[in-house]
């Protein structure tokens, strides 16, 4: 069982460390996908036309998903395995 710092627990920051994961794979696509300033509602769209694998489309749906809150405890992991999918696709 993965358990969840205790920090994050009490200061129910699942929405920020969250959106800050997606921000970091947005800071590190910047090169490859356009118009890094966009939002990031905005940016998943557009990254979402780069993938081809159903992995990698699944992968993109997660992170639109966890990037509004209110989000639950296992976001943060969830954020985490979508962005190393959708990395692992599209990295230079």
């Amino acid at each position: 069982e993965v358990r969840e710092p205790v920090a994050v627990q009490i200061a129910r920051g699942h929405d920020v460390a969250a959106m800050l994961m997606v921000r970091g794979l947005q800071r590190r696509l910047s090169g490859r996908i356009q118009r890094p300033h966009r939002s990031l509602e905005a940016w998943l769209g557009q990254v979402a036309g780069q993938v081809r694998s159903p992995r990698g489309r699944a992968a993109i749906t997660e992170l639109q998903s966890v990037i509004h809150p209110p989000q639950p405890a296992d976001a943060v992991l969830r954020a985490a395995h979508a962005v190393e999918d959708v990395w692992q696709e599209l990295k230079p």
